[in-house]
């Protein structure tokens, strides 16, 4: 995704299909481990919330990615000079990027979340009826509570990872820095946060950036309410831009 000094964001190409296969192929491996269990094993697989599989944290990097590129891109061949001389103010300049960014990844993300929701559910098939310990199954239609509600919030939260990459970027400056400075945020604190014994470690990944969406949804198991969860969800990105 490239931006112009007018703020004119084109199109990601071939995410679209990418998040969808990364979904599909995901879910095919959580599928894979769950067919190989046997009994009551498969009781403690975890329910898929809106059923998005594990393709959620991997669709917000790609969104955090195409934002940091907006940015870091311009550093990276030197037109930030150029951009810079069109335009002085340092944040007027940011500020000018983001509504085509955010309006192109909303309209990308929700139908990405929607892909991911099908192509999950496709491959989950005739496991979709087997009871899970929390009462739920693997199998979540669009009609049943809290799934509709869980994919569009979804789709919501990744213009914001893009708020978060494109704040990280212009505060970084390197293309490769921020995107492992994302990795960090979206990968690797999630396992973290899971480390400490509980009850810490049962509440730090809910207030991890992807955590936010099933929780404002109603569909997850974290700790946080639908108000408190959407204003951090909120922070992650007004605290990335404020760098």
């Amino acid at each position: 995704m490239s931006t112009s000094r007018s703020g004119e964001v084109s199109r990601p190409r071939g995410s679209s299909r990418f998040l969808r296969v990364s979904s599909w192929a995901l879910a095919y491996l959580v599928c894979r481990g769950f067919d190989a269990q046997a009994g009551n094993e498969r009781l403690r697989f975890d329910s898929p919330g809106a059923g998005l599989g594990t393709g959620l944290p991997v669709a917000c990097f790609v969104m955090a990615a195409l934002g940091a590129l907006s940015i870091t891109s311009e550093h990276a061949t030197g037109m930030i000079r150029t951009s810079l001389v069109a335009a002085p103010k340092r944040l007027r300049l940011l500020f000018a990027k983001i509504p085509p960014l955010a309006a192109v990844t909303l309209a990308t993300g929700q139908l990405l979340a929607f892909g991911m929701h099908a192509a999950t559910q496709a491959v989950i098939g005739d496991r979709a009826g087997q009871i899970l310990l929390d009462g739920r199954t693997p199998g979540v239609s669009l009609p049943e509570p809290g799934v509709a509600a869980g994919v569009l919030v979804s789709g919501a939260a990744m213009p914001l990872a893009a708020m978060v990459g494109i704040g990280l970027g212009a505060a970084i400056r390197s293309t490769a820095a921020t995107l492992v400075t994302l990795i960090v945020i979206l990968f690797v604190l999630p396992v973290m946060g899971q480390a400490p014994p509980n009850p810490a470690g049962a509440r730090v990944p809910s207030f991890i950036f992807v955590s936010q969406p099933a929780q404002i949804a109603g569909a997850g198991a974290g700790v946080l309410a639908p108000p408190t969860a959407s204003a951090l969800l909120l922070a992650y990105p007004v605290a990335a831009l404020t760098a």
